[in-house]
């Protein structure tokens, strides 16, 4: 073969190959191929998956989902789709937040429902974290400290909060039993107790209600529920009704 085909083919093939090489960038980086990355991460991370009829929808880098479970995911991803952020991280240790309060405290009430709170009293059900570094519950609460600790405003968006909720009917002298071994613990999370009607208290317990975010899940607390009781379960969540008494480590003011 002359030098003059050789050269040919060799520009041909270079063509094609570039071709390919902008096909498969193209394709890397279509919403379909890095939603596909993301569904892959989270099933990999978490074990769990997207609602199939939500999928995922992106702002430039930035990217919303609803999970199987309706929880609703905010994040940031790089230009294949790999993530770099996301918050599904504290819904993820939600219920070890739970079970540590419910350790030190759960023991001073009768009954008590012991509830995460990322919508209302933080802010952490959107706060999203490069979870590269968090593998553990104790990473997972180290992170959101140090988020907390470097906040320059609105301090109080970073900082877990659990609420304690307690029957009408029960709540006692126990709170204070409660705050003292918190405080004796230097306990770091936000502690609030709330008087709680019975019929507010029972929903929770049946529906195993352990952490408030955003998503359809909080919705289906309504169901079946008449409207002047999802008006009230809405006072509850969302403007605190009922909060009789809290456990922080600085002055919390405006709640």
């Amino acid at each position: 073969m002359s030098g003059k085909k050789i050269a040919e083919v060799s520009f041909v093939i270079f063509i094609l190959c570039a071709a390919l090489g902008v096909f498969i960038m193209f394709y890397m980086h279509s919403d379909a191929q890095r939603a596909a990355e993301i569904e892959a991460y989270l099933n990999y991370k978490y074990g769990i998956t997207v609602d199939e009829n939500e999928g995922v929808t992106f702002n430039g880098d930035e990217f919303s989902l609803v999970t199987s479970d309706k929880i609703t995911v905010l994040g940031i991803c790089d230009y294949f789709g790999e993530v770099q952020m996301e918050s599904y991280v504290n819904y993820y240790y939600a219920d070890e937040c739970v079970a540590q309060i419910n350790e030190k405290i759960g023991d001073c009430f009768s009954d008590c429902v012991i509830v995460y709170d990322g919508i209302s009293l933080s802010e952490l059900a959107s706060f999203q974290y490069n979870t590269s570094s968090i593998n553990s519950y104790e990473e997972y609460v180290a992170v959101t400290k140090n988020a907390w600790e470097t906040a320059q405003e609105h301090k109080y968006w970073y900082k877990i909060s659990v609420r304690v909720y307690v029957r009408e009917s029960d709540y006692s002298d126990n709170v204070n039993e409660a705050i003292a071994r918190l405080q004796d613990s230097d306990e770091y999370f936000d502690v609030f107790f709330f008087k709680v009607p019975d019929e507010l208290f029972d929903l929770h317990k049946e529906k195993g209600v352990y952490a408030y975010f955003g998503g359809e899940a909080l919705k289906d607390l309504e169901t079946g529920l008449d409207r002047e009781t999802c008006v009230e379960l809405e006072d509850l969540i969302s403007n605190n009704a009922g909060m009789e008494d809290k456990y922080c480590q600085w002055n919390r003011s405006g709640v």
